[in-house]
């Protein structure tokens, strides 16, 4: 049977429209801040590129039938093209801005000439995938203002934060499954503290609050599950940032200080990995809490919004140079923000998105560009939020959940930001409002939503695929 040139070309325009506009069509699993441990031995890549964003690279795989991964690397525009790493997902080391993407068998148009995958202990199985709209098994305990990461095995670690039982305590939850089981508890139970991958692969903890402002670190292992006490910082704080440097060392910023109360810190400090010792920095040029922190490409930090006061609600914005240590001053955004989120995209800009400016959610967003210093208009989300979620996408699009409006009304609402078009639109809701949850891309591209609260004093333990 013959195939006209018009059934071709509907063909190729109904498939590219449908890979396009779902979210969940996904070819490509993808891992941030991975890279192939064997990339410079045994499973070399048979092409380099230059590519101007994740996006490019990922197509330029996808056009040749024997490429199974790549890395893209946005610092430098490097994209590596692979032929034998498909089961290579469980020995990862980690990079600062690499996106390393694997095709999923089935997937690839043409399809795969294998039906059939494998999977080594230390790796999900290429097929796989979370069921998109389910929730998942509930949590050990119900928590909100918790950390969440996705380890290199694919699966979810969140730890600590309000808990409706122990506040030190930690789960792990199998994407393939849907089912949360307790892990190794901290030694110090906290809240508003932060979580960040160190190079290697573990997560370091600083900082939050449990009665008091809180000094302490600690470092979890994955491998052995089991959490180090490490070096604790040279001031205890909440509420601040925490930002892995290229160099390897750990940035933390501002914060609310010992005392508690409105006692905002202009303080930064180091925290190196190899010595295990912190050592102050420059100081930020305004004390600021409920910040963002961006590791830029060039290396550098940018830090936008957040409070220096009770009533006093921040639009400036500055720049860390780890070179120097000293902060600058950037240009400042249109609208005064703090509890805001922050979402590096793939063309390198950083779209800041909805916070409080003292009057509840607002609804404004705003994009900057390192390389002009400016800001820029980056749409109006559909409803005003705060302490909401903001998920950069596989496709590059940013994905929005929950939040709050003010102290009584709690979202379920989810918005998409559409990169190319500049816009924001509405999309399915989740199952529940929540506030104080967290987000989690999955290598399947689907993002798990877990815990938070949806009114004042509801905490959830649920936890849902989105």
């Amino acid at each position: 049977m013959s195939i006209t040139r018009g059934s071709l070309l509907f063909l190729f325009v109904f498939f590219k429209q449908t890979i396009e506009s779902d979210i969940r069509s996904v070819r490509m699993s993808s891992l941030v801040n991975f890279t192939f441990q064997c990339a410079k031995t045994t499973c070399a890549p048979f092409v380099n590129l230059t590519k101007s964003n994740v996006r490019q690279c990922e197509m330029s795989c996808l056009d040749q039938l024997g490429c199974k991964a790549i890395t893209y690397r946005s610092a430098s525009l490097n994209c590596q093209l692979f032929d034998n790493s498909i089961n290579q997902n469980g020995n990862m080391s980690f990079e600062m801005n690499a996106v390393t993407m694997s095709v999923i068998l089935g997937t690839r148009f043409p399809l795969d000439l294998t039906s059939t995958s494998t999977s080594t202990t230390t790796s999900t199985s290429s097929t796989t995938r979370a069921p998109s709209g389910a929730l998942t098994k509930n949590m050990t305990y119900a928590r909100q203002r918790h950390v969440a990461s996705v380890l290199v095995d694919g699966r979810v670690f969140v730890a600590g934060g309000a808990v409706n039982g122990p506040w030190n305590s930690a789960d792990l939850c199998d994407p393939a499954t849907g089912v949360w089981t307790a892990t190794a508890s901290m030694a110090d139970g906290r809240q508003f503290h932060t979580g960040s991958f160190l190079t290697g692969g573990n997560i370091i903890v600083t900082g939050g609050y449990y009665n008091n402002p809180l000094d302490s670190v600690e470092i979890y292992n994955s491998s052995t599950n089991n959490w180090t006490k490490v070096a604790s910082m040279n001031a205890a704080r909440y509420t601040h940032t925490a930002s892995v440097l290229l160099n390897g060392k750990v940035l933390v910023a501002g914060g609310n200080g010992a005392g508690g109360g409105n006692n905002y810190l202009n303080s930064a400090e180091l925290y190196d990995p190899a010595t295990n010792s912190w050592t102050y920095t420059g100081s930020l040029n305004y004390a600021r809490q409920a910040h963002t922190a961006s590791v830029l490409a060039n290396g550098k930090v940018l830090v936008t919004g957040g409070m220096s006061g009770a009533s006093t609600f921040l639009n400036s914005a500055e720049l860390y140079d780890p070179a120097s240590g000293v902060w600058t001053l950037a240009a400042g955004m249109s609208a005064q923000r703090s509890s805001h989120t922050a979402s590096m995209l793939m063309n390198g800009k950083v779209l800041v998105i909805g916070g409080n400016s003292g009057s509840g959610g607002i609804t404004s967003t705003e994009l900057y560009n390192s390389s002009t210093n400016t800001w820029s208009i980056g749409g109006y989300l559909n409803v005003g939020r705060q302490v909401h979620t903001a998920t950069v996408l596989l496709n590059g699009n940013v994905l929005v959940t929950g939040g709050q409006f003010d102290s009584n009304i709690f979202y379920s609402s989810v918005e998409i930001y559409n990169v190319s078009s500049n816009t924001w639109r509405l999309n399915t809701n989740m199952s529940i409002p929540r506030s104080y949850h967290s987000a989690s891309i999955l290598p399947s591209g689907i993002v798990l939503l877990a815990g938070g609260v949806s009114s004042n004093a509801n905490y959830l333990n649920t936890a849902e695929f989105y």
